[in-house]
């Protein structure tokens, strides 16, 4: 059984390629810069357009202008992209994601809250819900577990590595996006991710359990140390 789809698969393993490609869908890009990325963008991209009629691009930005907020960001992007056109907005300095669509009716075709969701699976949403007193937000995370981007950007890296997690990032997102809106539109990409999106949050599921049972480790073992001290004085 392989561990990624054709898609993701390609990504990770041509990371360090850097030859020019001209890409359609990363409309603008100041931060990641590899051909492997925005050929893996725009094979899905484009299938995507000629099935739906829908579009949709990435911008990935170093940082905003002087005295500009994301939204307005966003909404001149928008004003040059063609109509039916979904946005998703990275900028680096202010960790800041989001996914604004034209006309409004897309949000229909894809879960938002999910894609952007901290929670990668179910299980890591309800341990969460439980520090929440609120019972609508409780059930709203564990209603939209299950994010595609901001799970993965979470995770800490150091150099070309921080780089090369943006754009897997961006692209399980993209590809979340994709499918969702291929299955409400009755249609089947070819170029479907699949189970990627799956394996990536099992994966961060292990990381995130795999922290939590750490750091409870190291609490009881820290305790036992304080009380044979408390007990040897």
């Amino acid at each position: 059984m392989l561990l990624f789809s054709r898609g993701l698969y390609a990504l990770v393993l041509s990371l360090f390629i850097t030859q020019s490609l001209q890409a359609e869908f990363l409309y603008k890009d100041e931060i990641i810069d590899n051909s492997a990325f925005e050929r893996e963008i725009d094979v899905v991209g484009k299938e995507l357009r000629d099935k739906t009629g829908i579009s949709i691009y990435i911008v990935a930005l170093r940082d905003l202008e002087n005295n500009t907020t994301l939204e307005a960001t966003q909404a001149r992007y928008l004003n040059e992209l063609p109509d039916k056109t979904i946005l998703i907005t990275f900028v680096e300095m202010t960790k800041s994601v989001d996914i604004v669509c034209r006309p409004t009716s897309l949000y229909k075709d894809f879960n938002k809250d999910q894609v952007l969701s901290p929670f990668p699976t179910f299980l890591s949403a309800l341990y969460m819900a439980t520090f929440y007193g609120n019972w609508e937000e409780k059930k709203f995370i564990i209603n939209n577990c299950g994010g595609s981007i901001i799970p993965i950007l979470a995770q800490r890296t150091k150099g070309s590595d921080t780089v090369k997690k943006y754009s897997v990032a961006l692209f399980n997102g993209y590809a979340d996006i994709s499918e969702q809106i291929a299955t409400s539109q009755d249609v089947i990409l070819e170029s479907a991710v699949g189970n990627s999106n799956k394996i990536t949050r099992n994966v961060l599921r292990t990381i995130f359990y795999g922290t939590i049972l750490i750091a409870l480790s190291y609490y009881i073992y820290s305790r036992f140390l304080k009380k044979r001290r408390e007990d040897d004085e």
